[in-house]
């Protein structure tokens, strides 16, 4: 059982299914796929958590937001072509809608980060590191995408 962080067990996870295995010992190509099983309980459930901490923040004052937004954008593109001047108040709603969405930001980057960095639990099967240099020489990869997985070499 290995401890990482929620971020890097679902790196690994998207990494591992893009690696091409045909030519590499079953042993590890059967290490790998047990791995890849594993990490996807993790990678779904931080998919869900993700979706479902951006959905609590989209409420009612954002969708406004959102509304005010796309009539500041149209009219912003008015000003561009030189059709349309904005007014006083115009240019204060444009100043409100962007402390908003910088406000959403700084919370959607919160939520995310502490998703992210979440210590999980995972049951995977060590890699024996002779062998997952086989898969990098497979895959045409260098050291450093090895070094993303050394809490599951052996």
């Amino acid at each position: 059982m290995a401890v990482v962080k929620t971020i890097d067990a679902v790196n690994a996870y998207n990494d591992l299914k893009t690696l091409k295995l045909s030519s590499v010992d079953d042993d590890i190509m059967l290490t790998i796929w047990k791995n890849i099983k594993a990490l996807r309980k993790i990678a779904d459930e931080y998919t869900k958590d993700k979706n479902d901490a951006h959905a609590l923040l989209e409420d009612e004052t954002f969708n406004m937001m959102k509304e005010r937004l796309h009539i500041a954008r149209i009219r912003e593109e008015k000003v561009k072509n030189g059709e349309y001047t904005l007014t006083p108040e115009e240019i204060r709603d444009v100043n409100e809608i962007n402390v908003y969405f910088a406000g959403y930001e700084v919370k959607l980057k919160k939520i995310d980060d502490e998703i992210d960095e979440k210590e999980v639990s995972v049951a995977i099967t060590k890699i024996l590191e002779d062998g997952f240099l086989k898969v990098l020489k497979a895959n045409d990869k260098d050291f450093s995408f090895m070094e993303k997985f050394a809490w599951m070499l052996c």
